[in-house]
């Protein structure tokens, strides 16, 4: 029997979705169905909803990355109002706005079994963070983590993380930082941490995607530094054997060897990610790769000679 469908990065759309609703009728122990990295929008999701509202095994469901907005979220909200499986949802980078968010923690509240939410990088605004949180201190909530990354939080909202951490259940927030007087001395408290501030060693893996993203030479930096791999060195190598001196650049094509040459590992989506970075920002198929490179070289720059103008002696 089909426990695990993975149809992720394959550009499914309408079409496609209604025939995943066909299937999933007929897929009784399905537990993980990841259809992240897709075009599904809107209202394509509906007939994978309608399936999943009365399954009874389904434990994971990846969505990230596919411009769902509102309506997406809608139609996810009921599913999950009805459904008494799922444990992890992930609705990161869907487009999703504070109305979105408003409809969908209002079905969230009623679900007495999701244990971890992602909904980072939407335009949902410190509005659309609180209702999320109000939802999950709800008194049927399970939810024990909550990843709402490159989103902003505000006082209200920390006051509320404090009461149900303290008094309600544990409860893990991933956050994008605070907007309001407290700033950042929440870096006390358990379990309450800015993206920013992991060291990517530790962080899931859908974080991680996530966040590479969003700045894919930003990320490598880091995890070459939290790593304590030599990445300038690496680099430097490859481009002194291109050119035969150093450019501070060196081929497209070449660049993702570097990064192996340098220890740093990169999973399928990570390298699928950079690669396409990589082709957008090439010049004449190369890249800089000065920003690695602390600190930044001294580049030697002659300076224009200013020709001194003749003077002529005009006779009177």
């Amino acid at each position: 029997m089909l426990q695990e469908l993975y149809l992720n990065g394959n550009q499914l759309g309408t079409i496609t979705c209604k025939n995943i609703g066909l299937v999933l009728k007929d897929a009784p122990e399905l537990r993980i169905l990841d259809l992240s990295w897709n075009m599904i929008r809107d209202y394509d999701i509906r007939p994978i909803c309608n399936s999943l509202k009365n399954n009874q095994s389904l434990e994971r469901l990846d969505l990230m990355m596919n411009g769902l907005g509102n309506q997406g979220a809608i139609l996810i909200a009921n599913m999950l109002s009805n459904n008494d499986t799922l444990i992890e949802l992930d609705l990161s980078n869907n487009r999703i706005e504070k109305d979105g968010a408003d409809i969908f923690a209002s079905k969230l509240e009623m679900n007495r079994r999701l244990k971890k939410l992602w909904f980072g990088n939407n335009n949902i605004g410190t509005f659309g963070s609180l209702v999320l949180l109000k939802a999950i201190d709800h008194i049927k909530s399970q939810v024990e983590y909550l990843n709402i990354e490159n989103v902003l939080i505000n006082d209200d909202f920390l006051d509320l993380y404090t009461q149900i951490n303290q008094y309600i259940r544990p409860l893990e927030v991933i956050h994008g930082g605070i907007r309001g007087k407290l700033g950042r001395s929440h870096s006390t408290v358990s379990g309450f941490t800015i993206m920013d501030d992991i060291d990517l060693r530790y962080l899931d893996t859908k974080s991680l995607h996530a966040m590479f993203q969003r700045d894919p030479f930003k990320i490598l930096a880091r995890m070459a530094k939290e790593g304590g791999y030599d990445f300038p060195k690496a680099l430097k190598q490859w481009d002194i054997e291109e050119h035969g001196h150093l450019t501070y650049s060196i081929y497209v094509t070449d660049f993702p060897t570097a990064v192996k040459d340098a220890g740093i590992t990169l999973d399928k989506t990570l390298h699928f990610i950079l690669w396409n970075y990589l082709k957008k920002i090439a010049k004449k198929g190369s890249v800089s790769y000065l920003q690695f490179i602390t600190p930044l070289p001294k580049l030697n720059i002659k300076k224009p000679i200013k020709k001194k103008s003749k003077s002529t002696n005009i006779k009177k």
